[in-house]
């Protein structure tokens, strides 16, 4: 009789921890960068204008970009999931056509997304950091660029919630 009244009694609480998800910051919204906030670390420079509009769905994001970098204006759409699982999105870049592999998680309120690309021949990966300000107003993203598995460059964006 005592297994029986164990074994309920340890179902409730894991049914109970299966049926809670951890809360993450709703990134929802269009965010317009702060040139001023750029920090970059590196060969590379952080874009001059930029603006993003992002939609969360439950584990679905959709990320509208647009911005001004030194080589010029740039467009693309992205969309990925928190699920673990590579999500492929396209890109054109300084007239190479390239495919993004990326894998994207929550390390607990911080958004971090791991992408993979081939620039002619050279393995290209970005880690990227989402995180948005305490007060829901601000939205800073670290991308750590790392080529042939060497660290190439770091930049830090500052985006303002329109």
């Amino acid at each position: 009789m005592r297994l029986p009244l164990l074994a309920l009694l340890l179902a409730a609480p894991l049914a109970a921890q299966g049926t809670v998800k951890a809360s993450h910051p709703d990134l929802t919204g269009v965010w317009v960068l702060d040139p001023a906030k750029n920090v970059v670390d590196g060969p590379l420079q952080g874009p001059s204008a930029a603006t993003y509009t992002v939609g969360m769905h439950g584990d679905s994001i959709t990320v509208d970009m647009k911005y001004t970098a030194p080589d010029g204006e740039m467009q693309m759409k992205k969309l990925w999931a928190t699920d673990g699982y590579t999500w492929i999105n396209y890109m054109k870049y300084q007239g190479t056509d390239l495919t993004l592999n990326s894998v994207i998680k929550w390390n607990g309120p911080v958004l971090a997304i791991q992408t993979t690309t081939d620039f002619g021949g050279t393995p290209v990966t970005q880690a990227e950091t989402w995180t948005l300000g305490a007060e829901g107003k601000t939205l800073t993203i670290v991308t750590v660029t790392s080529v042939n598995g060497a660290a190439y460059a770091s930049v830090t964006t500052v985006f303002n919630k329109k």
